[in-house]
């Protein structure tokens, strides 16, 4: 999901996107489903949520900028935080790593441990909650007893610790920095989170209603300047009943609404984003959107479909499609 860090667009699993991503209406802005330049259209972890003894790898989904006809080279940064600043200061950390082992100290040495602040500058990153959830829920608490300003976000400790994963990417020409929840279970017998599950796409000709797979490893050969349905395959199974509370405060089961953000490189899609919401949706509209094809440019005949799946509780998946254009004779 993302976020806005100052005049960044920024990526974050703590809601879904506030469930509907803001986008600029002025002309002098390009639609937020087009990505011309370099961009973090979601991140990931599997699995989605951590309990103690469990390795996470966290991923991105990056799509680097373009000079001169030449794809420029990234630069990583990843880092995590138990508890940060929150989007008015940008999720500043507000601590230290030795501040961190130091509020450990209580469980001797055996508590175990977690990664240094820095994760590292590889495309990806790993965290290891090599810890027992019992220990990591007192440092939860602590952190819980802070005096703190109203704009961090303490956590309340029930279920899980909610750090944070944090990304800063640049190219040499844009930087962005990307923000995603970081779900540590305090509770060894918790039901976790699964990522949602994003099987094939394919576009239906407008000509003979055909299907075209558009393939992961072979690139599909679609008309410039030509309309056609896009469906999806978002698995039922990605909705997961899980228990919340409502209005009233009281435990209830409910099933998870998801939400796909249609990116792409060119062209006019009818949907910017589609969704299921248990009990108001069908689940087959998830699936569902229209993509008008760029035309054929000076920069080349290939065009790019981003397809990011998130779930409501910060699961995320997605699934890039390279198609060719080819003109109508």
């Amino acid at each position: 999901m993302l976020r806005a860090i100052g005049n960044k667009i920024t990526t974050a699993g703590i809601v879904i996107i506030s469930w509907f991503l803001a986008t600029a209406c002025s002309p002098d802005f390009e639609s937020f489903n087009d990505v011309t330049k370099l961009r973090v259209l979601g991140i990931s972890i599997l699995p989605a949520e951590l309990n103690g003894g469990e390795k996470g790898v966290i991923d991105a989904l990056v799509i680097p900028g373009v000079k001169d006809g030449e794809t420029l080279e990234v630069k990583y940064e990843w880092s995590w935080c138990p508890i940060s600043s929150g989007s008015i200061n940008s999720y500043d950390c507000l601590v230290t790593d030795k501040q961190l082992q130091d509020s450990l100290s209580f469980a001797g040495d055996g508590a175990g441990s977690l990664p240094p602040l820095d994760l590292g500058s590889e495309p990806t990153a790993l965290f290891e909650y090599d810890m027992d959830p019992a220990v990591l829920k007192q440092l939860c608490l602590q952190i819980k007893s802070l005096a703190a300003p109203s704009f961090v976000v303490l956590p309340d400790c029930d279920r899980e610790l909610n750090a944070i994963v944090k990304l800063k990417v640049s190219d040499g020409v844009d930087e962005v920095v990307a923000v995603k929840d970081l779900n540590l279970l305090l509770d060894e017998n918790a039901v976790a989170n699964n990522n949602p599950l994003l099987g094939e796409i394919s576009a239906i000709s407008p000509d003979d209603g055909k299907k075209i797979l558009l393939d992961e490893k072979n690139p599909a050969e679609l008309f410039e300047k030509t309309t056609y349905e896009i469906e999806l395959d978002v698995k039922k199974e990605s909705s997961e009943e899980f228990w919340t509370r409502d209005d009233q405060g009281e435990p209830v089961q409910k099933k998870e609404s998801l939400f796909v953000t249609w990116f792409k490189s060119g062209g006019d899609a009818e949907y910017r984003r589609t969704g299921y919401i248990d009990g108001e949706t069908q689940f087959e509209d998830i699936n569902k959107n229209s993509w008008k094809t760029p035309k054929i440019s000076d920069d080349g005949s290939t065009a790019y479909l981003y397809i990011v799946l998130q779930d409501e509780r910060g699961g995320v998946t997605w699934i890039t499609r390279q198609i060719e254009l080819k003109e109508r004779l």
